[in-house]
Protein backbone atom coordinates (compact mmCIF):
# COMPACT_ATOMS: atom_id res chain seq x y z
CA UNK A 1 0.00 0.00 0.00
CA UNK A 2 1.25 3.47 -0.83
CA UNK A 3 1.98 5.64 2.21
CA UNK A 4 -1.13 7.81 2.61
CA UNK A 5 -0.80 11.57 2.98
CA UNK A 6 -3.03 13.72 5.13
CA UNK A 7 -4.78 14.98 1.99
CA UNK A 8 -7.88 13.94 0.11
CA UNK A 9 -6.93 11.52 -2.65
CA UNK A 10 -8.83 11.21 -5.94
CA UNK A 11 -8.38 8.20 -8.21
CA UNK A 12 -9.48 8.81 -11.81
CA UNK A 13 -10.30 5.66 -13.77
CA UNK A 14 -10.12 6.32 -17.53
CA UNK A 15 -11.41 3.86 -20.11
CA UNK A 16 -12.06 4.44 -23.81
CA UNK A 17 -11.59 0.97 -25.30
CA UNK A 18 -11.56 0.21 -29.04
CA UNK A 19 -15.01 0.28 -30.58
CA UNK A 20 -16.38 2.99 -28.28
CA UNK A 21 -16.98 6.67 -29.06
CA UNK A 22 -13.87 8.76 -28.40
CA UNK A 23 -13.78 10.76 -25.16
CA UNK A 24 -11.67 13.76 -24.21
CA UNK A 25 -10.56 12.07 -20.99
CA UNK A 26 -7.31 13.99 -20.72
CA UNK A 27 -9.10 17.30 -21.14
CA UNK A 28 -11.66 16.38 -18.47
CA UNK A 29 -8.92 15.47 -16.03
CA UNK A 30 -7.04 18.69 -16.79
CA UNK A 31 -10.17 20.68 -15.97
CA UNK A 32 -10.63 18.67 -12.77
CA UNK A 33 -7.07 19.49 -11.70
CA UNK A 34 -7.48 23.17 -12.61
CA UNK A 35 -10.68 23.41 -10.56
CA UNK A 36 -8.96 22.04 -7.47
CA UNK A 37 -5.87 24.18 -8.00
CA UNK A 38 -8.02 27.33 -7.93
CA UNK A 39 -10.12 26.18 -4.96
CA UNK A 40 -10.05 27.90 -1.58
CA UNK A 41 -9.26 24.65 0.23
CA UNK A 42 -6.83 23.32 -2.38
CA UNK A 43 -4.19 22.38 0.21
CA UNK A 44 -6.46 19.59 1.45
CA UNK A 45 -6.41 17.84 -1.94
CA UNK A 46 -3.55 15.80 -3.34
CA UNK A 47 -3.02 15.83 -7.12
CA UNK A 48 -5.44 13.40 -8.75
CA UNK A 49 -4.07 9.96 -9.61
CA UNK A 50 -4.92 8.49 -13.01
CA UNK A 51 -5.36 4.90 -14.16
CA UNK A 52 -5.47 5.22 -17.97
CA UNK A 53 -6.83 2.52 -20.31
CA UNK A 54 -8.18 0.77 -17.23
CA UNK A 55 -8.80 -2.98 -17.28
CA UNK A 56 -11.00 -4.88 -14.85
CA UNK A 57 -8.03 -6.61 -13.25
CA UNK A 58 -6.33 -3.24 -12.62
CA UNK A 59 -9.01 -1.94 -10.27
CA UNK A 60 -8.46 -3.97 -7.05
CA UNK A 61 -4.71 -3.45 -6.79
CA UNK A 62 -4.94 0.22 -7.81
CA UNK A 63 -7.52 0.89 -5.10
CA UNK A 64 -5.48 -0.91 -2.45
CA UNK A 65 -2.28 0.84 -3.46
CA UNK A 66 -3.58 4.42 -3.55
CA UNK A 67 -6.37 4.23 -0.91
CA UNK A 68 -8.45 7.06 -2.44
CA UNK A 69 -11.27 8.98 -0.81
CA UNK A 70 -12.93 9.62 -4.18
CA UNK A 71 -13.21 7.33 -7.21
CA UNK A 72 -14.00 9.17 -10.46
CA UNK A 73 -14.85 7.13 -13.56
CA UNK A 74 -14.44 8.63 -17.04
CA UNK A 75 -15.82 6.25 -19.63
CA UNK A 76 -18.86 4.62 -21.16
CA UNK A 77 -21.82 2.82 -19.64
CA UNK A 78 -24.07 0.50 -21.61
CA UNK A 79 -27.50 1.36 -20.22
CA UNK A 80 -27.72 -1.50 -17.74
CA UNK A 81 -25.21 -0.11 -15.28
CA UNK A 82 -22.32 -1.95 -16.89
CA UNK A 83 -19.03 -0.12 -17.44
CA UNK A 84 -16.95 -0.63 -20.57
CA UNK A 85 -13.25 -1.06 -19.79
CA UNK A 86 -10.25 -2.16 -21.81
CA UNK A 87 -9.88 -5.86 -22.47
CA UNK A 88 -6.92 -7.64 -20.89
CA UNK A 89 -5.03 -7.51 -24.20
CA UNK A 90 -6.10 -3.88 -24.85
CA UNK A 91 -7.44 -4.90 -28.27
CA UNK A 92 -11.10 -4.77 -27.38
CA UNK A 93 -13.49 -3.97 -24.58
CA UNK A 94 -14.44 -5.79 -21.40
CA UNK A 95 -17.80 -5.38 -19.71
CA UNK A 96 -17.76 -4.84 -15.95
CA UNK A 97 -21.23 -5.75 -14.70
CA UNK A 98 -22.77 -3.55 -12.02
CA UNK A 99 -23.05 -6.50 -9.63
CA UNK A 100 -19.39 -7.39 -10.12
CA UNK A 101 -18.35 -3.78 -9.57
CA UNK A 102 -20.41 -3.69 -6.38
CA UNK A 103 -18.73 -6.89 -5.16
CA UNK A 104 -15.29 -5.46 -5.94
CA UNK A 105 -16.00 -2.26 -4.01
CA UNK A 106 -17.55 -4.14 -1.08
CA UNK A 107 -14.42 -6.29 -0.72
CA UNK A 108 -12.17 -3.23 -0.89
CA UNK A 109 -14.22 -1.24 1.63
CA UNK A 110 -14.21 -4.11 4.14
CA UNK A 111 -10.50 -3.68 4.94
CA UNK A 112 -9.55 -0.35 3.37
CA UNK A 113 -7.24 1.90 5.36
CA UNK A 114 -9.04 4.80 3.70
CA UNK A 115 -12.57 3.78 2.67
CA UNK A 116 -14.11 5.43 -0.36
CA UNK A 117 -16.42 8.33 0.45
CA UNK A 118 -17.61 9.24 -3.05
CA UNK A 119 -17.85 7.40 -6.36
CA UNK A 120 -18.65 9.55 -9.39
CA UNK A 121 -19.57 7.50 -12.46
CA UNK A 122 -19.23 10.14 -15.19
CA UNK A 123 -20.55 8.03 -18.06
CA UNK A 124 -23.86 7.26 -19.74
CA UNK A 125 -26.57 5.31 -17.92
CA UNK A 126 -24.55 4.57 -14.79
CA UNK A 127 -27.45 4.96 -12.33
CA UNK A 128 -28.09 1.18 -11.99
CA UNK A 129 -24.50 0.66 -10.89
CA UNK A 130 -24.70 3.66 -8.55
CA UNK A 131 -27.79 2.23 -6.88
CA UNK A 132 -25.94 -1.00 -6.10
CA UNK A 133 -22.78 0.78 -4.96
CA UNK A 134 -24.54 2.95 -2.39
CA UNK A 135 -24.78 -0.07 -0.09
CA UNK A 136 -21.00 0.17 0.32
CA UNK A 137 -20.13 3.86 -0.17
CA UNK A 138 -21.66 6.95 1.53
CA UNK A 139 -22.34 8.82 -1.74
CA UNK A 140 -22.46 7.60 -5.33
CA UNK A 141 -23.23 9.86 -8.29
CA UNK A 142 -24.58 8.35 -11.51
CA UNK A 143 -26.56 9.25 -14.61
CA UNK A 144 -30.02 8.07 -15.66
CA UNK A 145 -29.57 8.44 -19.44
CA UNK A 146 -27.07 9.21 -22.20
CA UNK A 147 -25.31 12.33 -20.96
CA UNK A 148 -23.31 14.49 -23.36
CA UNK A 149 -19.54 14.17 -23.08
CA UNK A 150 -19.20 17.96 -23.30
CA UNK A 151 -21.63 18.43 -20.40
CA UNK A 152 -19.54 16.16 -18.19
CA UNK A 153 -16.13 17.33 -19.39
CA UNK A 154 -16.72 21.08 -19.52
CA UNK A 155 -19.25 21.64 -16.74
CA UNK A 156 -20.16 18.78 -14.38
CA UNK A 157 -16.67 17.63 -13.44
CA UNK A 158 -14.96 21.05 -13.02
CA UNK A 159 -17.97 22.62 -11.27
CA UNK A 160 -18.37 19.73 -8.83
CA UNK A 161 -14.71 19.65 -7.80
CA UNK A 162 -14.46 23.44 -7.65
CA UNK A 163 -17.26 23.50 -5.08
CA UNK A 164 -15.89 20.49 -3.22
CA UNK A 165 -12.46 22.14 -3.18
CA UNK A 166 -13.98 25.24 -1.61
CA UNK A 167 -14.96 23.14 1.40
CA UNK A 168 -18.62 22.76 0.51
CA UNK A 169 -20.61 19.62 1.26
CA UNK A 170 -21.04 16.84 -1.29
CA UNK A 171 -24.73 17.68 -1.65
CA UNK A 172 -24.07 21.37 -2.13
CA UNK A 173 -21.24 20.69 -4.59
CA UNK A 174 -23.49 18.53 -6.74
CA UNK A 175 -26.30 21.10 -6.57
CA UNK A 176 -23.83 23.76 -7.74
CA UNK A 177 -22.70 21.53 -10.61
CA UNK A 178 -26.27 20.84 -11.71
CA UNK A 179 -27.10 24.56 -11.56
CA UNK A 180 -24.05 25.28 -13.70
CA UNK A 181 -25.17 22.66 -16.22
CA UNK A 182 -28.55 24.36 -16.54
CA UNK A 183 -26.99 27.81 -16.92
CA UNK A 184 -24.68 26.50 -19.67
CA UNK A 185 -27.54 25.07 -21.73
CA UNK A 186 -27.41 21.48 -20.47
CA UNK A 187 -30.73 21.41 -18.61
CA UNK A 188 -31.62 17.87 -19.70
CA UNK A 189 -28.19 16.60 -18.71
CA UNK A 190 -28.51 18.26 -15.31
CA UNK A 191 -31.65 16.22 -14.61
CA UNK A 192 -29.81 12.99 -15.49
CA UNK A 193 -27.22 13.46 -12.74
CA UNK A 194 -28.44 11.87 -9.52
CA UNK A 195 -26.91 11.11 -6.14
CA UNK A 196 -27.49 7.88 -4.23
CA UNK A 197 -26.58 7.59 -0.55
CA UNK A 198 -26.03 4.79 1.91
CA UNK A 199 -28.60 4.41 4.69
CA UNK A 200 -29.28 7.67 6.47
CA UNK A 201 -26.29 9.53 5.02
CA UNK A 202 -27.16 13.16 4.29
CA UNK A 203 -24.96 14.53 1.48
CA UNK A 204 -25.64 18.04 2.78
CA UNK A 205 -23.60 17.23 5.89
CA UNK A 206 -20.81 15.24 4.24
CA UNK A 207 -17.74 17.46 3.90
CA UNK A 208 -14.25 16.50 2.65
CA UNK A 209 -12.42 18.01 5.62
CA UNK A 210 -14.14 15.47 7.90
CA UNK A 211 -12.37 12.63 6.09
CA UNK A 212 -8.93 13.75 7.23
CA UNK A 213 -7.34 13.13 10.60
CA UNK A 214 -6.36 16.26 12.50
CA UNK A 215 -3.50 14.46 14.25
CA UNK A 216 -0.04 15.58 13.28
CA UNK A 217 2.02 12.62 12.06
CA UNK A 218 5.33 13.96 13.46
CA UNK A 219 4.92 13.05 17.17
CA UNK A 220 3.47 9.66 16.24
CA UNK A 221 6.38 8.89 13.94
CA UNK A 222 8.75 10.02 16.67
CA UNK A 223 7.23 7.73 19.29
CA UNK A 224 7.29 4.83 16.86
CA UNK A 225 10.98 5.42 16.23
CA UNK A 226 11.76 5.15 19.94
CA UNK A 227 11.32 1.39 19.75
CA UNK A 228 14.41 1.27 17.54
CA UNK A 229 16.54 3.48 19.81
CA UNK A 230 18.27 2.91 23.17
CA UNK A 231 16.43 4.12 26.25
CA UNK A 232 18.44 7.28 26.73
CA UNK A 233 18.38 11.06 26.51
CA UNK A 234 16.88 12.30 23.25
CA UNK A 235 16.71 15.62 21.42
CA UNK A 236 13.36 17.39 21.45
CA UNK A 237 14.22 18.70 17.99
CA UNK A 238 12.88 15.36 16.76
CA UNK A 239 9.43 16.53 17.87
CA UNK A 240 9.71 20.30 17.42
CA UNK A 241 12.36 21.49 15.01
CA UNK A 242 12.99 24.76 16.88
CA UNK A 243 13.82 22.99 20.16
CA UNK A 244 17.48 22.64 21.11
CA UNK A 245 17.12 21.00 24.53
CA UNK A 246 16.98 17.33 25.47
CA UNK A 247 14.76 15.15 27.62
CA UNK A 248 14.73 11.76 29.27
CA UNK A 249 12.53 9.21 27.54
CA UNK A 250 10.96 8.54 30.93
CA UNK A 251 9.74 12.13 31.11
CA UNK A 252 8.29 11.85 27.62
CA UNK A 253 6.35 8.74 28.52
CA UNK A 254 5.03 9.94 31.90
CA UNK A 255 2.17 11.97 30.33
CA UNK A 256 0.84 8.85 28.61
CA UNK A 257 -2.41 7.73 30.29
CA UNK A 258 -1.32 4.28 31.40
CA UNK A 259 1.94 2.79 32.69
CA UNK A 260 1.61 -0.97 32.19
CA UNK A 261 3.28 -4.17 31.07
CA UNK A 262 1.79 -6.98 29.00
CA UNK A 263 3.23 -10.38 29.83
CA UNK A 264 2.83 -13.12 27.23
CA UNK A 265 3.37 -16.88 27.48
CA UNK A 266 4.37 -18.61 24.27
CA UNK A 267 4.66 -22.17 23.07
CA UNK A 268 6.34 -22.96 19.75
CA UNK A 269 6.12 -19.37 18.58
CA UNK A 270 2.45 -18.90 19.47
CA UNK A 271 0.99 -16.87 22.34
CA UNK A 272 -1.05 -19.23 24.53
CA UNK A 273 -1.71 -16.87 27.45
CA UNK A 274 -1.22 -13.22 28.40
CA UNK A 275 -2.01 -10.74 31.14
CA UNK A 276 -1.50 -7.05 31.89
CA UNK A 277 -0.15 -5.51 35.06
CA UNK A 278 0.45 -1.97 36.33
CA UNK A 279 4.11 -1.06 36.71
CA UNK A 280 5.46 0.07 40.07
CA UNK A 281 7.65 3.09 40.78
CA UNK A 282 11.05 1.79 41.89
CA UNK A 283 13.64 3.55 44.03
CA UNK A 284 15.93 4.30 41.10
CA UNK A 285 13.09 6.12 39.37
CA UNK A 286 12.28 7.99 42.60
CA UNK A 287 15.87 9.23 42.57
CA UNK A 288 15.57 10.27 38.94
CA UNK A 289 12.47 12.33 39.71
CA UNK A 290 14.19 13.99 42.67
CA UNK A 291 17.26 14.90 40.61
CA UNK A 292 15.13 16.28 37.77
CA UNK A 293 13.33 18.80 39.98
CA UNK A 294 14.23 22.37 39.06
CA UNK A 295 13.34 25.81 40.42
CA UNK A 296 10.00 27.18 39.33
CA UNK A 297 8.34 23.77 39.01
CA UNK A 298 6.59 21.50 41.46
CA UNK A 299 8.99 19.87 43.91
CA UNK A 300 10.14 16.28 43.48
CA UNK A 301 7.67 14.86 46.01
CA UNK A 302 4.74 16.48 44.24
CA UNK A 303 5.96 15.25 40.87
CA UNK A 304 6.41 11.77 42.29
CA UNK A 305 2.92 11.81 43.78
CA UNK A 306 1.47 12.71 40.40
CA UNK A 307 3.39 9.97 38.64
CA UNK A 308 2.60 7.32 41.26
CA UNK A 309 -1.13 7.62 40.68
CA UNK A 310 -2.47 4.23 39.67
CA UNK A 311 -3.68 4.50 36.11
CA UNK A 312 -5.21 1.33 34.73
CA UNK A 313 -6.90 0.47 31.46
CA UNK A 314 -10.20 0.17 33.29
CA UNK A 315 -10.01 3.88 34.11
CA UNK A 316 -10.08 4.55 30.38
CA UNK A 317 -12.86 2.01 29.81
CA UNK A 318 -10.50 -0.19 27.83
CA UNK A 319 -11.35 -3.81 28.48
CA UNK A 320 -9.86 -7.12 27.41
CA UNK A 321 -10.92 -6.91 23.73
CA UNK A 322 -9.00 -3.66 23.39
CA UNK A 323 -5.86 -5.13 24.93
CA UNK A 324 -6.27 -8.23 22.78
CA UNK A 325 -5.53 -6.08 19.73
CA UNK A 326 -2.13 -5.25 21.20
CA UNK A 327 -1.48 -8.93 21.88
CA UNK A 328 -2.43 -9.74 18.28
CA UNK A 329 0.18 -7.23 17.13
CA UNK A 330 2.80 -8.90 19.33
CA UNK A 331 1.88 -12.27 17.82
CA UNK A 332 2.42 -10.91 14.33
CA UNK A 333 5.90 -9.72 15.26
CA UNK A 334 6.73 -13.10 16.78
CA UNK A 335 5.55 -14.90 13.66
CA UNK A 336 7.73 -12.84 11.32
Amino acid sequence: MNQPTNQIRILVIQANPPGTAPLDSDLEQRKLAAALLAALDRARFAPAITLPAARIEDLPRTLHYHQPHILHFIGHGDGAGELLLNASDDRGQAVLAATNLADLIAIYQAEATTPLQIILLAGCDTAPAAQLLRAHVPCVIGTTDDILDAAVRDVLTPAFYAALGDGRSVGNALAAARAELRSQGYAEDAEMVQIYTRGNVDPATLRPQAWLTARSPLPLAYLQSLFDQPWATVSLADIQRDRRDQAQLLDLYVPLPVDFTIVVKTERGAIVDWWAKVNEIHDDRRLAYAESSIDGEADAEELLAQREQVRQWANLRVEEPGLAQIVAGIQQKIAV
